[in-house]
C-alpha cells in the first residue's frame, strides 16, 4: 500500500527482459547456478517481497517438489521429493547462512517444526533437492532450504520501509509494518544493516460455544541485525543476531463428522464440517514460537585458500495448549469420557500443554581454495573442514483435568505428564574436490565421515494417566556415518549444461522413550539415501527462455516410520525401523519468458492439468505445493 526504498533498474519501454544470472552458494562456494552439478532453485529475495512472500508456505509453489504439511500456524512437514513416511526426525535441513538451523537430534520431533524464518531482506532463498549429507551432515538425507541474508553495504546508506496489510472473506483484516536501515561507518570500512518486520494475523474461524469470531488470530514479528567489518582486503569479520516470534491464539482446525467413531461404523460423510468454519473446543488452542540465533564469521583469504571460522548459537522453542477432551484412548472411547467418568465423577476437560525448546551450537572451520589452484596443468578447486554441533532439547507434556463447568478450575488428583530431556552431539570430517579435465568437462567428488552420540533421559509425573513420579536411567547411543558424493558434468556450450550426480545422507537414529507399559523399547537405527540423478540446463534466445530438467531416482533404506502401540494407558508411539523405499520422478522449472520467473511443475501423467495451471505450465505438466 506504501513503500519507499532502493529503486531498482526499469526496463526500456518495449523492450523483453533476458534472464539473469543468478548466483548460489549451494555447494558452500560462489558458483553460478546455471552451472550447478544439482537440482536446485533459487528464489530472489526482492521477488519474494514484491509477491510478500513472507513464508516457506508461499514460495513451495515455484519449487519443483517440495510441498508442507502444515499442521497449525506453527508446526509445518517440510517434504522433498515425496520423502515422507510420518516419521518424527527432519528429513530436510534447514541453514541461514553458514548457520545450521534445524533440529538434528531424534526426540526432537525435527519434521514437525523447521525454522519458518521471515523472508523480508533476503538476497535469496535456495532449495537443493536430493541428498546433501556430503556438505551439510545429519537431517539433510532428503534435501536443504538454504537462508541467504543481505550483507550489510560497506558503500552506501539504503533504508526502505513497506506498510500494506490484507482482509479474510467472512475473517478480519490485518496490517503490517516492515523496515531496514544500512549505515556504513568506519571510511566504509564496516556497516550495520538493521531490518524488523511486524505483521498481524487475520483469523478466520469463530468459536460456536462462546461466540467469539476469529479467534485463530495473531501475530509475528523478526528482527535481524548484522555488522560487517573488513578491516583489510584478506579479512572479513560479520556478526549477526536474530529474533522472531509468533503468537496465535488459536489453530486451524475445525471438528469434522466420524473423527472419533471406531473404524467398523464410520459415516458416509466423514470428515465433513460439523459447523463450517466453526470450533467448538473447550481449551484453548494457543500457539507461541521463538527462533532466535547469535553467529560470528571470520573469513581471511591466504594467497593459496580462505579460511573461514563459523560459530553460531540458536534456540528453537514451541509452546502449545491443546484440548484432548475428545481424543482417542480407545476406538469409540474418548480420553474425556472415559476419565470423567471413572476418575472424577463427571463431565471434565483434558488440557493438553506442551513445551519444546532446542538450545544448539554449532562450530564449522573450513579451508576453501582461491581460484588458480591448478594440478597437472589443469584447474583443482577444493575444500575441505569440520564441524561440531551440540543440541541439547526438552519435552515437556503436563496433562491437566479441569471442570467441564469452570475452565479455570483444576481438579484433584492430577492427570500427570511426561518430560523428556536429550542431548545431542556430532562431529564430522569432510572435503570436497573438483578436477577440471577441460574447459567444458569436469569432474566434482566430496566425502562426509560422522560420528553422532545421544543421550536421552524421561520423567514421568504424578498420578493417573502414570502413577507416581519416576525418572528411567537414562539412554545412550553412538553412532557413526559415511556419506558421499560424485558429480560429473559436461558444458556443451556456454549456455547448456549436461550433469549427472549420485549423492547420499543420512539421519541420525536413537533412543525410544520408555514408559511405565513399555520401559524397555528397542533403540531405532539411522536411515539413509542415496540419490541417483541426471540433469540438463540451456538458455535459449539471448537468455529470454531457460529450461532446467532433472530426472532422479532415490533409494531408502532402513525408512525411519513411526508405529503405535496400545497400551492400557492409552496408545504410545514407538519409532521404528522398515525395510527399503524408492522414489522416482522428473522434474522441470517452467519459465514465464517475459518475466524469468519459475514454477514447481510435476509430471502429470493423465496428461490433463488443472485449469489453475495452464497459464503457466505447458501441457502435460500441473503446479506442486
Amino acid at each position: 500500500m506504501l513503500t519507499t526504498g532502493v529503486a531498482h533498474a526499469q526496463q526500456a519501454a518495449g523492450s523483453i527482459a533476458s534472464l539473469d544470472e543468478v548466483v548460489v552458494t549451494a555447494t558452500k562456494r560462489e558458483e553460478k547456478l546455471h552451472d550447478v552439478a544439482m537440482s536446485i532453485t533459487a528464489v530472489d529475495g526482492d521477488e519474494l517481497t514484491r509477491r510478500h512472500e513472507t513464508s516457506f508456505l508461499d514460495f513451495a509453489a515455484q519449487i519443483p517438489g517440495l510441498s508442507f504439511e502444515a499442521i497449525d500456524a506453527g508446526t509445518n512437514r517440510v517434504i522433498l521429493r515425496g520423502q515422507n513416511v510420518g516419521s518424527v526426525g527432519a528429513t530436510v535441513a534447514t541453514t541461514v547462512d553458514d548457520i545450521p538451523f534445524f533440529m538434528s537430534g531424534a526426540q526432537a520431533d525435527g519434521s514437525f517444526f523447521s525454522a519458518n524464518i521471515d523472508t523480508y531482506d533476503l538476497k535469496r532463498v535456495e532449495v537443493l533437492r536430493g541428498p546433501q549429507g556430503t556438505l551439510y551432515g545429519a537431517a539433510a538425507e532428503g534435501g536443504l532450504i538454504k537462508y541467504v541474508t543481505n550483507l550489510p553495504d560497506l558503500t552506501k546508506v539504503e533504508g526502505a520501509v513497506s506498510l500494506g496489510g490484507e482482509v479474510v472473506h467472512d475473517g478480519q483484516a490485518a496490517d503490517y509494518a516492515k523496515g531496514l536501515i544500512n549505515l556504513p561507518f568506519w571510511g566504509n570500512r564496516a556497516a550495520i544493516r538493521i531490518s524488523a518486520v511486524e505483521e498481524n494475523l487475520p483469523g478466520w474461524i469463530d468459536h460456536s460455544s462462546t461466540g467469539q469470531t476469529d479467534v485463530n488470530h495473531g501475530n509475528k514479528y523478526s528482527l535481524r541485525g548484522s555488522v560487517l567489518v573488513k578491516p583489510t582486503d584478506q579479512l572479513t569479520i560479520r556478526f549477526t543476531a536474530f529474533n522472531q516470534g509468533l503468537n496465535v491464539q488459536g489453530d486451524n482446525g475445525v471438528e469434522v463428522v466420524g473423527a472419533a467413531d471406531p473404524l467398523h461404523s464410520v459415516p458416509g460423510n466423514q470428515f465433513t464440517p460439523v459447523n463450517g468454519l466453526n470450533r467448538d473446543y473447550l481449551a484453548p488452542h494457543i500457539i507461541n514460537d521463538r527462533l532466535y540465533y547469535y553467529s560470528l564469521n571470520l573469513e581471511y583469504a591466504f594467497p593459496l585458500a580462505t579460511v573461514m571460522s563459523s560459530t553460531s548459537y540458536g534456540q528453537i522453542s514451541e509452546r502449545f495448549t491443546s484440548d484432548l477432551t475428545d481424543s482417542n484412548l480407545a476406538p469409540g472411547i474418548t480420553y474425556g469420557d472415559y476419565l470423567g467418568a471413572i476418575v472424577y465423577g463427571g463431565p471434565i476437560i483434558v488440557a493438553g500443554r506442551q513445551l519444546e525448546y532446542v538450545h544448539k551450537f554449532n562450530q564449522e572451520l573450513r579451508v576453501t581454495s582461491n581460484p588458480g589452484n591448478s594440478l597437472f596443468g589443469n584447474p583443482l578447486d577444493w575444500q575441505g573442514g569440520v564441524f561440531f554441533t551440540r543440541e541439547t532439547s526438552l519435552l515437556d507434556q503436563p496433562f491437566d483435568p479441569r471442570s467441564a463447568a469452570d475452565f479455570n478450575s483444576v481438579l484433584a488428583p492430577p492427570l500427570g505428564g511426561a518430560g523428556i530431556s536429550a542431548y545431542y552431539k556430532e562431529m564430522a570430517v569432510f572435503a570436497d574436490v573438483t578436477y577440471h579435465f577441460s574447459r567444458a568437462f569436469d569432474i566434482e567428488v566430496g566425502g562426509r565421515s560422522t560420528n553422532t552420540k545421544q543421550e536421552s533421559q524421561t520423567t514421568f509425573f504424578c498420578c493417573v494417566l502414570y502413577g507416581p513420579d519416576f525418572t528411567y536411567p537414562g539412554i545412550y547411543q553412538s553412532e557413526s556415518s559415511h556419506t558421499w558424493s560424485i558429480a560429473p558434468r559436461w558444458h556443451i556450450t556456454d549456455e547448456s549444461l549436461l550433469y549427472a550426480r549420485v549423492s547420499t545422507g543420512f539421519r541420525p537414529g536413537g533412543p525410544n522413550i520408555p514408559t511405565p507399559t513399555l520401559p524397555n523399547p528397542p533403540s531405532f537405527l539411522s536411515d539413509s539415501t542415496r540419490n541417483y540423478e541426471a540433469g540438463f540446463r540451456t538458455n535459449l534466445f539471448d537468455r529470454r527462455l531457460s529450461i532446467d530438467l532433472a530426472a532422479f531416482y532415490i533409494q531408502w533404506k532402513d525408512v525411519q516410520i513411526l508405529g503405535i502401540v496400545q497400551t492400557p494407558t492409552g496408545p504410545v508411539g514407538i519409532n521404528g525401523n522398515s525395510g527399503s523405499a524408492k522414489n522416482k520422478g522428473l522434474e522441470q522449472a517452467c519459465p514465464n519468458v517475459f518475466r524469468g520467473e519459475s514454477a514447481g511443475c510435476r509430471l502429470d501423467p493423465i496428461l490433463r492439468p488443472p485449469e489453475y495451471a495452464k497459464a503457466l505450465c505447458p501441457a502435460g505438466f500441473s503446479r506442486t505445493g
